[in-house]
């Protein structure tokens, strides 16, 4: 598939652009809460934002699905802290 569309799979789905079937830009809604930003090889990579469904946020890099690299986190009471992750660990944060 290329172009505009959505796809739902299980309770779940992706609705952006696609490029050889392939995820290429858009919102990906899981169990887990949901994803904006770009994708490379059908992964979470590039800038993006992903919000949990207890309201907690991400803003930052993504790598191959994870977080990776600089980014905030913005916590449901509004407390917000900077950090930086390698492939989904985090190995620094501190609070802004």
């Amino acid at each position: 598939m290329d172009g505009e569309g959505k796809l739902t799979k299980g309770k779940g789905y992706f609705e952006g652009t696609f490029r050889r079937n392939l995820k290429q830009e858009g919102k990906l809604v899981t169990e887990f809460g949901r994803y904006e930003g770009g994708f490379t090889n059908g992964e979470m990579h590039g800038p993006g934002k992903f919000i949990w469904n207890d309201r907690k946020v991400y803003e930052g890099n993504f790598f191959n699905g994870n977080l990776h690299g600089d980014g905030v986190i913005t916590y449901p009471n509004g407390q917000q802290a900077r950090g930086l992750w390698e492939h989904g660990e985090n190995k620094y944060i501190k609070d802004i």
